[in-house]
């Protein structure tokens, strides 16, 4: 369910899935970025879980990883927690 929104995570919460992201600086620049899916079983029929980004570069001295919480139940996902900072690779000059 919370797999369709975002679909460069892996399905699969064992796999770590690796991709080339555009960020600032000079044209073409790229790095590594490491998409992982976490699942925690919460209760009987409810999860958490956890997107993480991990941009593997720092920027400004803020080290940039983007991640996303949710609380699944069968028909509904709660967006518990998300800290944002894919934004901050484009800052790169």
């Amino acid at each position: 369910m919370v797999i369709k929104d975002y679909p460069d995570f892996p399905s699969n919460p064992s796999y770590t899935v690796s991709k080339k992201l555009p960020t600032g600086g000079k044209q073409g620049a790229t790095t590594n970025v490491k998409f992982t899916t976490k699942v925690e079983k919460d209760r009987e029929a409810a999860y958490v879980v956890t997107l993480t980004k991990d941009w593997d570069i720092t920027v400004n001295g803020k080290y940039v990883k983007s991640s996303w919480k949710y609380y699944v139940i069968p028909n509904k996902a709660v967006l518990l927690e998300s800290i944002d900072n894919d934004n901050l690779p484009n800052l790169i000059k």
